[in-house]
Parts: structure tokens; sequence; C-alpha cells
């Protein structure tokens, strides 16, 4: 059975074949799999802010709904 990933990429190849790319595939496979770890890794350290930091509360209140776990009053 394959990944779910893999499929998602082969999409992602077939979009760009679509629109006329005749690239190395490898070369866009880097670019895909860099973009979701630099947008995940950024991601969870910029909610991590708000879990430890009580200044953030406010705006962990407001994107999430809820108070933060780190001991919000």
């Amino acid at each position: 059975m394959r990944d779910l990933n893999d499929l998602v990429f082969e999409g992602y190849l077939a979009g760009f074949r679509d629109g006329g790319w005749t690239g190395d595939p490898g070369i866009l496979r880097l670019g895909y799999v860099a973009s979701i770890a630099l947008q995940n890794g950024l991601m969870d350290f910029w909610n991590l802010r708000g879990v430890i930091d009580p200044r953030q509360y406010p705006r962990m209140r407001l994107l999430w709904g809820a108070p933060t776990c780190g001991g919000e009053p």
C-alpha cells in the first residue's frame, strides 16, 4: 500500500508537469519536503511560545478559542 505522502507528491508533481515543467522530480521533492518541514517546524515553535510565555495567552486564546495549558488564570 502506498503512503499518503507519496500519493500527494504524485499529484503535486503531476500539477507541475501539466504546467509544462520538465525538471528533475528529485529537486521538486526536495522543495516539497523542505516546505513541509519549515511550515510545521516554525508553526510548532510559534505555538510553543504561547504555552510557555504568559504574555502570549491572549493571542493563543484568540487563535484557539480556549485557554492554554500553561496555567492561565
